[in-house]
């Protein structure tokens, strides 16, 4: 994971900070973490990024506009979501890795290192 920078978004600041504690200890630079859809698609229009991991629903609203930034410009991202089946989102990228929270950290960290090799 050395090198890769790994936006990080996720509405709920334990698990935000545990995922940035993981990667960081993968030797990842993680971008955020974000808790709002607003600081998340600045993130996701401006920076430099090899992967994300988004959270499908940041209180009320969907990730999907994140998605799509990422998407437009062919950055990766998995769900990271305790949301798997129910959220219309998925129909908009159903090849995109989900996984449930929480993962095992070993799980998590091979999914964004997958994601970075590309």
């Amino acid at each position: 994971m050395e090198g890769a920078r790994v936006l990080v978004v996720d509405d709920e600041f334990l698990i935000a900070a545990q995922l940035e504690a993981d990667l960081t200890a993968a030797g990842a630079e993680v971008v955020g973490p974000s808790q709002t859809l607003q600081e998340a698609s600045d993130f996701a229009a401006r920076e430099r990024l090899t992967a994300a991991i988004l959270d499908i629903q940041i209180g009320h609203d969907s990730i999907g506009p994140v998605a799509r930034l990422l998407s437009a410009r062919s950055i990766p991202f998995i769900f990271y979501t305790g949301q798997v089946h129910t959220d219309p989102i998925r129909t908009q990228w159903p090849k995109c890795k989900v996984l449930s929270k929480p993962a095992p950290t070993g799980s998590l960290i091979a999914a964004i290192a997958a994601l970075s090799k590309g």
